[in-house]
């Protein structure tokens, strides 16, 4: 018998021909594999996409698979779809990770839940809210991981990275929980 169909004594690249297939009997290397060189004989001569990658259809060349893992997910070894892991909360990922750190931690003065992709994409990180911040990377929950600004000041804008960027409460204002209140004068005065 011959190793394939063109009698040249080696399987085509992507696939796998036991000793004596023919070509109507050769494998296809399965999902999240590939096999860049000819002349592989069984399934275990396939090679894993590496992490950071997937393989979503059978029969792939190159280690470079189908293509890179989507953003806010990471992929491992042998993964066969872009978004086979969501990158845990606290954590973001720009595209093409390969574990569970993804890229890299929330960014300061923001928070990150499960699935952040970076700053730019679909999913971005949250800003901590007005009259808050975050002076640390990997928030992950507004209620818990965000500060309000220190009695007496409050915030002006989103994402504030220290309590720093609190001002003040003017005099004739009273603040609360980070956020400026207008006093009212009272009744029957000028």
């Amino acid at each position: 018998g011959s190793s394939n169909a063109s009698c040249d004594g080696a399987c085509a690249s992507g696939h796998v021909c036991p000793p004596g297939s023919t070509a109507s009997k050769s494998q296809s290397c399965p999902k999240g594999t590939f096999r860049g060189q000819r002349g592989g004989e069984s399934l275990s001569d396939c090679h894993s996409c590496p992490p950071g990658r997937y393989g979503d259809a059978e029969g792939a060349t190159a280690a470079r698979c189908t293509g890179a893992c989507a953003a806010g997910f990471y992929c491992i070894a042998g993964s066969t779809t872009r978004n086979a892991a969501m990158c845990p909360s606290g954590r973001f990922g720009a595209g093409g990770s390969s574990n569970a750190s993804c890229s890299a931690p929330c960014p300061a003065g923001h928070i990150c839940g499960f699935g952040t992709t970076h700053l730019n994409g679909t999913a971005p990180p949250r800003p901590c809210r007005v009259g808050t911040y975050r002076d640390q990377v990997g928030g992950e929950n507004p209620e818990t991981d965000c500060t309000f600004c220190p009695p007496g000041r409050y915030g002006t804008a989103e994402g504030l990275t220290s309590s720093a960027g609190c001002r003040t409460c003017p005099s004739a204002s009273a603040c609360s929980n980070g956020v400026k209140l207008r006093c009212s004068k009272p009744e029957g005065t000028m």
